[in-house]
């Protein structure tokens, strides 16, 4: 039986990025908050607001999370963050609009604010 070299290289590459994307991202506190914050809704304003810190520093803490996700969006890291139980659910309604909203928090006990709270 014949192999193709490059479809065998092609293959590798792809179960290493397949194996790295499963990894468990180790994010920090403030990146955690940071996502956690995000879940609920906030823009980068409202969430440097919220932690007393720059947007752009916002921006930065999101693009770190993007970039050990793997991920290119804030909802694609949210949904990382959610699936590596990073962050979870704090309240979940259903909205006048007629949609279920759900708020989320960071899962580590080492987090300094809780839900509603500003630090």
């Amino acid at each position: 039986m014949l192999t193709n070299p490059a479809i065998t290289i092609s293959d590798s590459r792809s179960e290493r990025m397949r194996a790295s994307s499963l990894a468990r991202a180790e994010l920090t506190v403030r990146e955690r908050e940071v996502l956690g914050l995000a879940g609920q809704g906030l823009s980068n304003k409202g969430i440097a607001q919220t932690l007393g810190i720059s947007s752009g520093t916002v921006t930065w803490h999101l693009k770190n999370c993007y970039q050990k996700y793997g991920v290119s969006t804030r909802e694609q890291a949210l949904k990382q963050a959610r699936l590596q139980e990073q962050i979870k659910p704090v309240v979940t309604s259903i909205c006048t609009c007629g949609r279920v909203h759900t708020l989320w928090e960071p899962t580590s006990a080492d987090a300094p604010w809780k839900a509603g709270e500003q630090a």
